[in-house]
């Protein structure tokens, strides 16, 4: 095991950015979520950033109802890079993501293994 993480619940990635006239901006929600998030990272991880592949499992513990496990996983992974375990969120070649029971005030916890490089599976061939 790399690392275990504890992270606040992270927002959707649909909130994560609005658009205005000169752009995209950050919203006020992801840019807290990000803040602590990365304060959280650097707690645990104070070695450089890893920099082979990894397996991430991802336990989602929302404080509300129906929200999607996978619209929350990207923000995680970024976290992990911006706090610097990782050098960069495409080095994660494994993702696990399970739904957690209701939690007050929500969180997510991140376990980090490092995983030895496989060959990429063939893709199916269809007999025609």
């Amino acid at each position: 095991m790399l690392g275990e993480f504890f992270l606040p619940f992270p927002p959707s990635v649909n909130r994560t950015r609005r658009y205005g006239r000169k752009g995209w901006y950050p919203t006020p929600e992801f840019v807290a979520f990000r803040q602590t998030a990365v304060e959280a990272v650097r707690a645990v991880w104070t070695a450089e950033p890893y920099l082979g592949t990894v397996s991430v499992e991802l336990r989602l513990y929302g404080h509300r109802r129906g929200w999607d496990v996978d619209n929350r996983a990207k923000c995680c992974l970024d976290a992990l890079e911006a706090g610097g375990a990782i050098a960069n969120d495409n080095q994660v070649d494994r993702l696990l993501i399970l739904r957690g029971p209701r939690h007050r005030g929500g969180g997510a916890w991140l376990l980090m293994e490092a995983m030895e490089p496989e060959p990429a599976p063939e893709w199916p061939h269809v007999a025609e």
